[in-house]
Parts: structure tokens; sequence; C-alpha cells
């Protein structure tokens, strides 16, 4: 399917570019689906878009100041543009709605992976902690049985 698009805006860069930008995007966005896109810009020529359009490759068709006529046909004739961009814009919207429920179950993931770590380093801590009061206790068992022997012969040798 072929889609159409006129863009329009001018006279600064800041509404030139992201006007190229978006043109991009569309043009982007239908050839990857295997469809073809025809984008045309219309301004003025002596404007900054007649310089930057036509740079970036797009079709330049050049209007004089509006004189009050208006072509039906024309406007219908890009009606499909105009859908197919609302489409275009829903996909992506889809698509971003996707990538949120994503994030937000990475870090739902995450949260628990912290707590898991962290719940790890606690029992880590306390099984560290009575290894010491055991090594402890059997320190002062060895020095109390030491202090008992030494005792214990010197009481024999009648000290």
């Amino acid at each position: 399917m072929e889609y159409k698009f006129i863009v329009t805006g001018g006279g600064t860069s800041g509404h030139i570019n992201p006007a190229i930008t978006i043109a991009d995007a569309l043009r982007h966005y239908y050839m990857s689906k295997g469809d073809s896109c025809k984008i045309i810009f219309t301004g003025r020529k002596e404007g900054l878009e007649g310089e930057l359009v036509p740079k970036a490759g797009y079709e330049m068709k050049i209007k004089e100041n509006a004189q009050g006529v208006v072509n039906v046909r024309s406007i219908h004739m890009y009606q499909d543009g105009v859908r197919g961009v609302d489409l275009a814009i829903n996909d992506q919207m889809k698509a971003v709605k996707r990538a949120q429920r994503e994030v937000d179950l990475a870090r739902l993931h995450l949260n628990e992976a912290m707590k898991e770590r962290k719940t790890q380093e606690i029992l880590k801590e306390k099984a560290f902690n009575k290894f010491l009061e055991e090594m402890k206790a059997e320190e002062n068992k060895v020095t109390d049985e030491l202090i008992s022997y030494k005792y214990g012969v010197a009481a024999q040798n009648g000290q």
C-alpha cells in the first residue's frame, strides 16, 4: 500500500528539523512494513525550509503566500496520510505501554533480588557471628582447661 503525506512548517529550524525527523520516522515505519511512503513538504523557497528540506532528500512544493484558494482534491488525497500517522502513533503508543510494563516488571524483579541479597547478607553475618561466638567459647574452654591443669599440677606438687 502507498501512503502519502504532506508536511508543512517553516521559518526556523525549530520547526523544520522536527518535521524532517517525523518524515524520516514515517518513511522508516512504512518501509519496514513493506509499504511505500511518499512525503512532500510545502513551504517557501526563500525560507529556511527551502534549503533544509531538499538537503534531507524530500520533495519540496513551493507555495507562495496563501491567496484564499483551497484545493479540496489535495485535501482528500492526503487524508490517507493523516490516517497513516494516526496508525503509526497508536502503534508507537502500544509499544511504549508494553515497554513500560516490561520496565515495571524488571523493577519488581530487581527489588525482589535486592531484598533476597540483603537477606542473604544478614544470614551470612549471623552465621559469622555465631562462628565467632563458638570460637570464643572454644578458646575459653581451652583456656579454662589449661588453667585447671596448671593449678592441678601445682597442687599435686605441693606448691
